[in-house]
């Protein structure tokens, strides 16, 4: 049965998700800012963040699940082991760091990294596709609450690219939202982003997850492949 995360059953979903350092990392960051949208079944444990499901640990019985999302409305599931009625499957990579050495500190030519970008003005610059306040009002949550560390790439005043650590936990660190403006591209700001990430995130297992022709990419900035992850989307 799927039950909504409360005080009583807290430790059980908290206990779920510190086994998991990618799903579950995301899971317990969400939990920490809201526990809102936040569920637990027999053995596993569930986020729904509008029409969006993630799955860690063991997901409910195929029926259980599919009820479940008609209800919630969701359109987009990641990391069923079934493929539900009405959806079609593709796949994401989860990639971990895997460079033994520290990389050098970054170096730019015409721009500069800010560690402690304002969220409000890295919201307008829209470099990231999503509701503007809808993201400041969570990066400001997770950074408040030191679970975020979001870096920012500023050119001529102006911020050109972002990327940032998402979720947190002492062992373990979620990368997200790597993005640069197009007329900005190819001068390795991503890349330097990237490089500041890994420095920051030494003696932490450092995942995230990518579309499959983003692979190359993130293999040259010192990733590997560890496994493929299901993306399930209504049809």
């Amino acid at each position: 049965m799927i039950e909504a995360v409360t005080a009583a059953n807290e430790a059980r979903f908290l206990a779920l998700t510190a086994q998991d350092d990618c799903a579950g990392l995301r899971m317990e960051a969400a939990y920490n800012c809201s526990a809102a949208g936040c569920y637990l079944s027999e053995n596993g444990a569930l986020l729904l963040r509008g029409s969006s499901l993630l799955l860690c640990g063991d997901a409910p019985n195929t029926e259980e699940l599919e009820t479940f999302c008609a209800f919630a409305g969701v359109s987009e599931l990641e990391g069923a082991p079934d493929l539900l009625p009405g959806f079609r499957r593709t796949h994401l990579l989860q990639m971990e760091y895997a460079e033994q050495s520290v990389p050098s500190q970054p170096q730019l030519s015409g721009a500069e990294i800010d560690e402690v970008p304002n969220l409000w003005q890295l919201a307008l610059a829209r470099l990231l596709q999503v509701p503007t306040e809808d993201w400041y009002a969570d990066a400001c949550a997770r950074r408040n609450r030191g679970l975020a560390e979001i870096y920012a790439v500023q050119a001529q005043g102006y911020y050109v690219a972002t990327a940032g650590i998402y979720a947190l936990r002492e062992n373990a660190a979620y990368l997200t939202a790597v993005a640069t403006d197009p007329a900005h591209r190819c001068r390795g700001f991503a890349r330097a982003l990237l490089d500041k990430l890994a420095i920051f995130s030494t003696g932490r297992t450092l995942t995230l997850l990518c579309e499959p022709e983003l692979r190359p990419f993130y293999e040259r900035a010192g990733y590997r492949l560890r496994k493929e992850v299901n993306q399930d989307k209504r049809i």
